[in-house]
């Protein structure tokens, strides 16, 4: 697996992430992210914001990595940054959505936009995402809302 690692902090487990208990049972746990990116400096920035709650994180750098990572590891929540160029930015969602074992796990998408600052979380159909570039308040509020949806599911 190339381009894959998983980061904590220190005193994570003491600090859990906001939104309570682990949606992927691990109850009192922090949240487990996996950010999806082949740009290492956007990783780094958006770890950055989140290390700071808590969260555990780990990354990948191109779709079947990311594929493998949430397979195995069954983050809670995937932050997705596309890439414009690309000619089908959703082939990561179709694919974890054909796994039963990845399906329940909500993809947070990041776009690049022109230029202008973010507008905070946009639905996008059924999808949720930010435009570049975003501040540490709206990733969180994004974060917290993605993660939150799926423990209200988890109730029900």
């Amino acid at each position: 697996m190339t381009g894959h690692r998983k980061h904590t902090t220190g005193n994570a487990k003491s600090h859990p992430a906001p939104g309570g208990p682990g949606t992927s049972g691990r109850p009192g746990q922090p949240k487990h992210i996996l950010i999806v990116d082949e740009d290492m400096l956007s990783i780094v920035n958006i770890s950055q914001f989140l290390l700071r709650s808590g969260y555990v994180l780990s990354h990948a750098t191109d779709e079947d990595d990311a594929i493998n990572v949430a397979r195995n590891e069954k983050p809670d929540l995937i932050i997705f940054a596309m890439d414009g160029s690309r000619g089908d930015s959703f082939q990561l969602e179709r694919s974890l959505q054909s796994g039963s074992e990845t399906k329940p796990i909500p993809i947070l998408f990041v776009l690049d936009s022109d230029g202008k600052p973010g507008h905070g979380p946009q639905i996008l159909g059924p999808r949720t995402y930010l435009t570049r570039p975003f501040t540490q308040e709206q990733l969180s509020a994004a974060v917290r809302e993605q993660l939150a949806h799926v423990a209200d599911l988890s109730l029900t």
